[in-house]
């Protein structure tokens, strides 16, 4: 039996276990710490699919902390926020053998150095997800649309895309590969810093930020002021493929709730400043002008700060 390790079964995290353990997988996860993984072993995962039905996924579900290291897992998957990478790697390295595939799904830039510089040894993958997936207050991971998954191949990692590529696709996700990591990392930079700020400053869903013209307008300056900046380090980002995949995240159900949004409703630390600063870093290095995107940083890392604090 083919099984697989999830790092941070959050919303992503749970969903990838999910669709792995509908499919006979065992599944192994390792979160912040040994309490909440047993707490989300006892509990199950509860997963509603994109037509409504529910789930309960508890069988072949297994914490990794319970287990001799290495683990015999087919592939790694690792579903952290951006901010929190280079710690949960460092706590999940013992649990990954030398021929196994790690793969990485962030948002941001600056983590495919703190997971070449870990696994040195192991074929890393950096991958960008598109699933629109929420997790409730009372645990259920709902997942709202979407499911493609891009991973990046390199020259070091063929053999590791060929077998994640195979567990991926058999688990039902729409996987696809490209050549063009850095692309791949500013594409998706560019699509959060255009929804996930206005959506947490607003409460607006991604739905709403699409049908609502003022919040569209906006979003669609950002859009064009983050490709700028692209421009400017040397990274086409296209601006049909951004808005095709603007309408494509924010369209599925219009009831979806962007991860920034989530966050702050639940006052947790989000990760908002590792999606804005690259971008703002490189525009003022370069003296380019991103006067919209600059003001509504400016007023989210002000909201973060209020909601850290309880405000």
């Amino acid at each position: 039996m083919r099984a697989v390790l999830v790092i941070g079964p959050g919303a992503v995290g749970s969903l990838l276990a999910a669709y792995a353990s509908r499919r006979g997988k065992q599944v192994y996860i390792l979160g912040r710490s040994l309490e909440s993984d047993k707490k989300l072993l006892r509990s199950g995962i509860r997963f509603q699919e994109t037509s409504g039905q529910t789930l309960k996924i508890r069988n072949g579900i297994f914490c990794a902390r319970d287990f001799e290291s290495p683990l015999p897992v087919s592939a790694t998957f690792v579903c952290v926020k951006n901010g929190d990478v280079s710690s949960s790697i460092k706590t999940a390295s013992k649990y990954v053998s030398l021929d196994t595939p790690v793969v990485f799904f962030q948002n941001g830039l600056t983590h495919p150095a703190f997971a070449r510089d870990i696994f040195k040894t192991q074929e890393v993958v950096i991958g960008t997800c598109y699933a629109a997936a929420e997790r409730t207050e009372d645990g259920m991971v709902i997942h709202r649309g979407g499911n493609a998954l891009i991973l990046a191949q390199n020259q070091e990692n063929k053999t590791a895309i060929k077998k994640t590529f195979s567990l991926l696709a058999e688990d039902g996700w729409d996987v696809s590969i490209t050549e063009d990591e850095e692309k791949m990392l500013w594409t998706k930079l560019c699509l959060n810093a255009s929804v996930n700020p206005l959506g947490a400053l607003t409460k607006a869903t991604n739905g709403e930020i699409a049908s609502i013209a003022e919040l569209k307008a906006i979003s669609s300056k950002i859009m064009e002021e983050t490709i700028s900046v692209a421009k400017a380090c040397g990274v086409k980002v296209s601006r049909k493929e951004l808005e095709r995949l603007f309408f494509k995240v924010c369209r599925p159900d219009s009831r979806q709730k962007n991860s920034t949004l989530q966050d702050i409703e639940k006052r947790k630390k989000t990760e908002i400043r590792e999606i804005l600063n690259p971008i703002l870093t490189e525009a003022k290095k370069r003296s380019i002008k991103i006067p919209v995107l600059r003001r509504i940083a400016k007023m989210i890392f002000k909201l973060e700060d209020y909601v850290s604090k309880g405000v």
